[in-house]
């Protein structure tokens, strides 16, 4: 649970500063169904990954906005990876 939470806080920051698409960022995050993604984003977060993207283009996109939660992101995947 505690990675699928560090997922979908890595999907929120994929979605508001890149610009790959929403079936992109499902695979980049370790998901291998697009679907799936979208429903347990919704589950989480109240919000669709699309309507969570078109809330974000509305409001300033502030730099700082999930960089601690991105920055345990980042460690536990590096760690995962050198296992």
């Amino acid at each position: 649970q505690y990675l699928l939470n560090l997922k979908i806080t890595e999907a929120k920051r994929l979605l508001i500063y890149s610009e790959h698409n929403i079936s992109e960022i499902t695979f980049q995050i370790g998901f291998e169904d697009s679907s799936y993604f979208a429903r347990i984003f919704k589950k989480r977060t109240g919000l669709s990954p699309s309507h969570f993207l078109k809330s974000t283009e509305n409001s300033s996109k502030s730099p700082d906005i999930y960089s601690i939660d991105t920055s345990i992101f980042v460690l536990v995947y590096n760690a995962n990876k050198i296992i």
